[in-house]
């Protein structure tokens, strides 16, 4: 930009140049103030932020303990019914063992009881035998 030359410029009052400097410092008075709120603003709005990442902290270590309580409860609860399979298995053992050792009673018995009776045909055979040739 080129300057007028000196005679063509007009030339300010000192009451003009006040007015002028009285504007100027308002100016920069309200830029002040507009920095200033919107520094507090910004302060603000920080402090929110803050406190809305620090509630979404809270919220997901609840969540986070809540899952470590249910996965706890249902490991708890899986134990149990493992204990419980375990038990129920050596409860089948058991009475199958006893069936096992009942049935070899009662097969032991019953041979006894058919030798017993073999016995008993052959003497009866024996003494038809004898009866029939007496």
């Amino acid at each position: 930009a080129t300057r007028a030359p000196a005679a063509s410029r007009r030339e300010a009052s000192p009451q003009q140049l006040a007015e002028r400097v009285k504007e100027l410092e308002g100016a920069e008075k309200e830029a002040k103030k507009a920095q200033t709120k919107e520094q507090k603003q910004r302060q603000r709005e920080l402090a929110d932020a803050k406190k809305k990442i620090a509630k979404e902290l809270q919220a997901a270590s609840r969540m986070v303990q809540k899952g470590e309580r249910e996965a706890n409860r249902l490991t708890t609860k899986a134990d149990q019914v493992e204990k419980q399979a375990e038990q129920t298995k050596a409860k089948a053992a058991r009475q199958q063992q006893m069936v096992d050792e009942s049935l070899g009673r009662i097969h032991a018995k019953r041979n006894g009881l058919e030798s017993t009776l073999h016995e008993k045909m052959s003497v009866i055979g024996e003494a038809k035998g004898r009866l029939a040739h007496a």
